[in-house]
């Protein structure tokens, strides 16, 4: 979804795609099942039933997995800041560092649009009947953020909803 975005961003290019996909496959690799992935906010009731030591674990994968992708040459330091960034909020509301989207990363941004529709398709069970629902639910969350306004227009053209 993030790489469908930048396509119809004029900035896009071929090493941004790459970056987004490297965190897409490594952003949540420190956390020991789909559960705790799923823990968006440090606010969910899934997260406040949770053990002590758990609740540090999900506080904390942010960091420490992009600490491991800083570790390998070969990766882009950007793709350790958009994993370390991928939790927080644009109203700076977010976990790790509590940052606003003014001083995210731009592709964080894109991740985190492209990863919030992701997380709806599972809760609609991808029903492909719910897309624009979806879109609608995601967009309405951003709609404020002039940061973001461009991101979120690039996906409901890369959906081709109207």
């Amino acid at each position: 979804v993030g790489n469908s975005i930048l396509d119809k961003l004029d900035w896009g290019r071929p090493e941004h795609y790459e970056r987004l996909s490297y965190a897409a496959i490594f952003h949540d690799m420190l956390l020991e099942n789909g559960e705790q992935a799923l823990v968006q906010s440090l606010e969910d009731s899934e997260y406040n039933e949770l053990h002590y030591d758990v609740k540090c674990r999900i506080k904390s994968h942010p960091i420490k997995a992009g600490s491991v992708v800083r570790g390998i040459d070969s990766l882009s330091s950007d793709i350790a800041k958009i994993i370390e960034e991928h939790h927080e909020k644009f109203d700076g509301t977010g976990f790790p560092r509590g940052i606003s989207s003014e001083r995210m990363h731009v592709l964080t941004r894109v991740f985190i649009v492209a990863h919030d529709f992701v997380l709806e398709l599972y809760n609609y069970q991808f029903d492909s009947d719910a897309k624009e629902a979806i879109l609608d639910k995601v967009l309405s969350r951003y709609s404020d953020d002039k940061n973001v306004r461009a991101i979120t227009n690039a996906l409901k053209a890369s959906l081709s909803v109207s």
